[in-house]
């Protein structure tokens, strides 16, 4: 089986025992897929998927993980409800999810509003 390969199976299986729901998987998914290939490699590849272990890893490794692998990981741990509250409607993978939840930035769970906010540079 291909390293890719491999890559997609196991953030697939991420997003699915993470995920509180298929929107957060597809969050999820997009994000940790497109952000962090290298350091999920690098930090994570000996983690067994499933129960969350594979976010965990990646955050007891924030401080080393790339800037926009970080701000991935931050922002899918932290606004997961902001995300359904405001943008379920919003197709992740593109800076949408991003843009969306700037625009509620004054409704965000704290949390959330500090991710939103660190990520503008704000």
């Amino acid at each position: 089986m291909s390293c890719v390969r491999h890559f997609r199976i196991v953030v697939a299986v991420f997003a699915a025992f993470t995920a509180a729901s298929e929107v957060q998987a597809q969050m999820t998914a997009s994000a940790v897929r497109s952000a962090c290939r290298e350091e999920y490699w690098h930090y994570c590849a000996g983690v067994l998927p499933g129960g969350g272990r594979i976010a965990a890893c990646l955050n007891r490794h924030i401080e080393a993980l790339n800037r926009d692998c970080a701000a991935a990981v931050l922002l899918v741990s932290r606004c997961a409800g902001d995300y359904r509250r405001f943008c379920a409607g919003v197709t992740p993978g593109s800076g949408e999810v991003r843009a969306c939840l700037s625009e509620h930035r004054a409704q965000l769970s704290a949390p959330c509003a500090a991710i939103a906010a660190k990520s503008s540079g704000s």
